[in-house]
């Protein structure tokens, strides 16, 4: 999965007496210790919350895709998805990135890598990978910071298979998955062989994983995604819901030059971010409440590029701040950094050069700032 446009390369850790959404972020590089079919491996990790929170926090697990290339699997790491961890963070998760066995620092040779389809047999590869997520679903639950009674998994590309494969199995605490672009490709075997499976095969097998789910899950995918295009992921949906799975679909517009990649695309996140915060309210899951921030804006009796500007915030990354002008005409939305009070200084300056008059700040990422703040 390629890297984020947004992944954050500083570690920003501190204290609060209360965690909200001014509060720093703690980022936690770790392993995790899993016994998987009663052998111990250690998965790549890393850990993201709100600073000063003393509560245990609902778990968010976030999970990579599955290059062709060997290279780039063994590249993959979990500070590349710091990004989505941060955007779960600051909506009150507990988010951990997991690295599957085969992949980048975590321990295991993981024969699935490597291992070509054969005669129609896709679960066995993927079910391998699902062990990992299901082990480190179990571990991280026992932490003292985490609620293993409330739980969501989020997979992209083929970590968006596993996520569906793992909701088939409804482990303990599970409540819904996000499936982003996903799917498996067949490659040629190691030996040179023409891989013996196609894409058909994956039509009866998600007709399987719908069976066997009864969670919601959210599907995000674009017209343009070259990995698996619009009409095969329709029908994939078409077979998942028929055979009773519960899903949220959504085909976006084309994004980017492959909507395979648009977590990190800009105007891929101004599609699927909202989309996400709606499912989570849907299902009664951790999010930020709209409400409060609808109604200020509203207060303002603002003109339409106010409103437009406000409605395109949502789809933005944290850490992000919005500022309007004086007369409430203009507006100006600064995102995807690590220091809030810079991002806010720069919506501010941004906001007055346009507006030719002083702008005040209005959102510090999903909090209303109070007047003299």
């Amino acid at each position: 999965m390629r890297a984020l446009l947004f992944v954050l390369l500083g570690v920003v850790c501190g204290a609060a007496a209360t965690a909200h959404a001014e509060a720093p972020l703690v980022i936690e590089e770790t392993f995790l210790p899993v016994i998987i079919k009663g052998q111990p491996y250690r998965l790549e990790a890393m850990l993201v919350k709100e600073a000063g929170s003393t509560q245990r926090l609902p778990i968010a697990l976030i999970t990579h895709g599955q290059a062709r290339e060997v290279e780039k699997r063994e590249a993959v790491q979990a500070r590349r998805s710091l990004q989505l961890a941060r955007d779960f963070a600051r909506r009150g998760w507990l988010a951990v990135v997991v690295v599957r066995r085969g992949f980048g620092r975590s321990g295991g040779k993981a024969a699935y890598v490597l291992r070509a389809c054969r005669d129609g047999d896709v679960g066995t590869p993927l079910d391998d990978q699902t062990d990992d997520l299901e082990a480190a679903l179990k571990v991280i639950g026992q932490r003292i910071d985490a609620d293993p009674s409330t739980a969501i998994a989020f997979g992209a590309s083929a970590g968006g298979a596993a996520v569906l494969n793992l909701a088939a199995r409804s482990p303990e605490g599970l409540k819904a998955v996000v499936n982003m672009s996903g799917g498996l490709r067949f490659f040629p075997r190691p030996d040179g062989q023409p891989a013996s499976c196609d894409a058909e095969v994956m039509i009866p097998f998600f007709a399987g994983l719908g069976k066997r789910s009864r969670l919601p899950t959210l599907w995000l995918y674009a017209e343009n995604d070259t990995f698996f295009p619009g009409n095969y992921v329709r029908r994939l949906h078409e077979a998942y819901v028929a055979a009773g799975g519960q899903t949220e679909f959504h085909m976006f517009d084309p994004v980017g030059e492959d909507g395979h990649f648009m977590m990190g695309h800009v105007d891929g996140m101004l599609r699927w971010l909202p989309a996400l915060d709606r499912f989570l309210r849907t299902n009664g899951l951790r999010t930020y409440d709209p409400a409060p921030i609808t109604a200020a804006i509203s207060a303002l009796n603002p003109g339409p590029e106010v409103r437009a500007v406000a409605r395109r915030y949502e789809g933005r990354a944290t850490e992000k701040a919005l500022a309007i002008s004086r007369s409430n005409k203009t507006a100006h939305a600064q995102f995807g950094g690590t220091d809030l009070a810079k991002i806010e200084a720069n919506a501010l300056e941004m906001c007055a050069k346009v507006a030719k008059e002083p702008c005040r700040p209005f959102l510090r990422n999903f909090e209303l700032v109070t007047p003299g703040r």
